[in-house]
């Protein structure tokens, strides 16, 4: 699966160069693109899992419904997966101006309690004067659940008995580049900090490198992906819990002041310290679920 993931990026970016020297060709016909910013890296501040590039726009609000349904391949029983809902995230993010995005979230898994902040550090522009874009997203989440799922020990595991344990911590740098106006592509190098963990043996302080992309089919349609690598020994050796890769792949379409996308993605929880930490199903084993997002902006002025 490693091989196949690692063959697939690699002919991503050759095809993403590719694409850039005939967008280079098209814009050194002309002096208009010079020291422009690039823009609409991507449609959202959302691939499928992963934070995009994009912050929200100046005094606007959008407001993001989130869903993820059960397992595909549990079958016919449980309508492959929608009778089911693993999670349910509902976000409101206001951009209090260009560079800076402040939000709330909730989620249905562990009722994780988000708040979050995106600024825009760096934006490339056409000419190559600054050649990729930067953001900075964190976000603090609290989960004001009774208890833990499962039996453990009380002398080992005793995850709230301290306000403390609830809270868990993500950092990302958000690094992009727009190869073409059909193609886009973004690294996240990320850390997640949990309080509490239930395993003695898993990382507090877990490192992971995400990447992302769009490919553009139509003015107002594209493919989506990202992926998640968590580099983590206990994930590695532990042989009483499989912990997976988060994977998805989606199809998004912009209709009016809505941006609605439809994907499947192995991971059952929509909050980045859950899906990075916590994937237990594989793809290969049927382990995907069906979800969407969809977007809409508010004005406020």
């Amino acid at each position: 699966m490693k091989n196949i993931l690692a063959s697939l990026l690699l002919f991503v970016f050759l095809s993403a160069s590719a694409q850039e020297e005939d967008w280079k060709s098209l814009l050194a016909q002309g002096d208009s693109a010079k020291h422009e910013k690039t823009r609409a890296t991507f449609k959202t501040t959302r691939i499928i899992n992963a934070q995009s590039v994009e912050t929200v726009k100046a005094k606007t609000l959008d407001f993001r419904i989130s869903h993820r349904f059960g397992i595909m391949g549990n079958g016919a029983h449980t309508l492959y997966g929608f009778d089911v809902s693993s999670d349910i995230r509902l976000a409101f993010e206001y951009g209090i101006n260009d560079k800076l995005t402040l939000g709330i979230a909730r989620c249905k898994r562990k009722e994780n309690i988000q708040a979050l902040v995106k600024y825009r550090v760096l934006q490339q522009t056409p000419d190559n004067h600054m050649p990729v874009s930067l953001t900075w997203y964190s976000d603090m989440t609290f989960t004001p659940e009774k208890d833990i799922d499962g039996n453990y020990d009380a002398a080992l595991y005793s995850p709230y008995n301290a306000f403390a344990h609830r809270m868990t911590y993500v950092h990302q740098a958000i690094i992009a580049r727009k190869f073409s106006p059909g193609i886009s592509l973004e690294l996240l190098p990320t850390v997640v900090h949990r309080n509490f963990v239930k395993d003695p043996g898993d990382e507090n302080t877990l490192f992971a490198l995400g990447a992302g992309g769009r490919f553009k089919l139509s003015r107002r349609s594209a493919i989506i992906f990202d992926y998640f690598h968590a580099f983590s020994a206990f994930r590695k050796n532990n042989t009483t819990t499989l912990y997976s890769p988060p994977l998805g792949l989606g199809w998004e379409v912009e209709t009016g002041g809505h941006v609605f996308s439809i994907m499947f993605s192995n991971s059952a929880g929509l909050a980045e310290s859950d899906f990075i930490t916590s994937t237990t199903d594989s793809w290969l084993d049927g382990g995907f679920r069906f979800s969407f997002n969809i977007s809409r902006g508010f004005l406020l002025r």
